[in-house]
């Protein structure tokens, strides 16, 4: 999809952000955000959105969750909410 819109059509790719739902057990970040968390991923419980949590926040969504679908192609993120 990325090379398609990026690269053959030449357009920027933006994504909206639903965090306040949380990360769930079938991300597939869920293993390294629970990492993060010290959560123990086998319990499949969901990280709970908080936007005081600095290791959450910082760590968990921005340098997991964001950045991996950014090296993907992505190139900006908003919230609407």
């Amino acid at each position: 999809m990325f090379d398609y819109l990026k690269v053959k059509k030449g357009l920027h790719v933006g994504a909206n952000i639903h965090d306040a739902d949380g990360i769930g057990y079938f991300e597939d970040f869920y293993d390294d955000a629970c990492a993060v968390m010290g959560v123990n991923p086998s319990s499949k419980q969901k990280l709970n959105f908080t936007l005081v949590d600095k290791k959450y926040w910082l760590s968990v969504v921005e340098d997991i969750a964001l950045k991996r679908n950014e090296e993907l192609g992505m190139d900006f993120w908003w919230i609407d909410w």
